[in-house]
């Protein structure tokens, strides 16, 4: 009987071969010893180890001088000015001329009309910015306190300041003496002054806007309730006009509520619980003089 020769399918055959080279492989890395985590790594001939940071010199002065990220925005802070005393504070030499003030109690109250170097005329409150650098810091009588880039200077109601004229009725009575032509000794600046600032202890005008427009004043009592009622009027009355004069005109109506200050009689229009009314203010019956 003849014996017959067996042939292994090709893809055993392969199986076989691979996995006598797997475990040839498992046999050579078992004869080769491995390296120890404490031994040195030789480098390459020509690599060059890195340097540490320790020993490299950063210039980080360098660094943040170019700015990598941009510059912060720097944000000036206004200069706090050095406390003294009013009447030691120097006249400023800026192009201004004061017009008027209203000291009131509350300084947040209190308004200055001070006109420019070409007599442009705006109404400035506490804080407000004058010019470029100054702001009105105080205001008082015959003066106001200005802070100039952190310095505080001094800008006083002019000597020669002209009485404040008030619209006049033709019917009115000739035999009135107006309160400030019984004080002739004092000088027309302080009558004017000390009138208007005693004023604001009576009335307490708030401006009135509508859609950004000025429509007229609001009047709320002072200090002094009694006298604000003996004119008539009630708080929140709107006063629109004073003796036909609109009060519409930031610029110009606190000059004509400074009339009442001198003013003798005048006429107002008042917007009362939405209807208006006209209303005849005697004025010569406040004692301004009243503490």
């Amino acid at each position: 009987m003849t014996s017959a020769t067996r042939v292994l399918p090709a893809w055993v055959t392969l199986g076989l071969v691979l996995l006598l080279g797997w475990q040839l492989a498992r046999l050579i890395w078992l004869l080769i010893p491995a390296a120890s985590t404490g031994d040195p790594i030789v480098m390459p001939a020509g690599v060059t180890r890195p340097a540490s940071s320790s020993s490299a010199g950063v210039d980080v002065q360098t660094i943040a001088a170019a700015h990598l990220f941009g510059e912060a925005n720097v944000v000036d802070t206004p200069q706090e000015p050095v406390a003294q005393p009013v009447e030691d504070l120097a006249e400023t030499d800026l192009s201004l001329t004061l017009k008027g003030t209203i000291a009131a109690a509350d300084e947040q109250q209190s308004i200055a009309i001070i006109a420019d170097s070409r007599n442009e005329e705006k109404i400035y409150s506490v804080g407000n910015t004058v010019t470029s650098g100054t702001t009105l810091h105080a205001v008082y009588l015959d003066r106001v306190v200005l802070n100039r880039n952190g310095a505080l200077e001094v800008l006083k109601l002019p000597k020669d300041l002209p009485q404040t004229q008030a619209r006049r009725q033709a019917t009115r009575p000739t035999n009135r003496i107006n309160r400030a032509a019984q004080a002739p000794a004092r000088s027309i600046q302080n009558v004017v002054a000390q009138n208007v600032t005693k004023l604001a202890d009576v009335i307490r005008p708030t401006p009135y806007f509508v859609n950004g427009q000025q429509q007229g004043y609001r009047v709320y009592p002072g200090r002094n309730r009694k006298q604000f009622a003996a004119l008539g009027l009630r708080p929140g009355d709107l006063i629109k006009d004073i003796d036909g004069a609109s009060l519409t005109d930031p610029q110009q109506a606190m000059q004509i509520f400074q009339s009442l200050g001198t003013a003798e009689q005048v006429s107002v229009t008042v917007e009362r619980n939405g209807q208006p009314e006209t209303l005849v203010l005697n004025t010569n019956q406040l004692d301004l003089d009243e503490e």
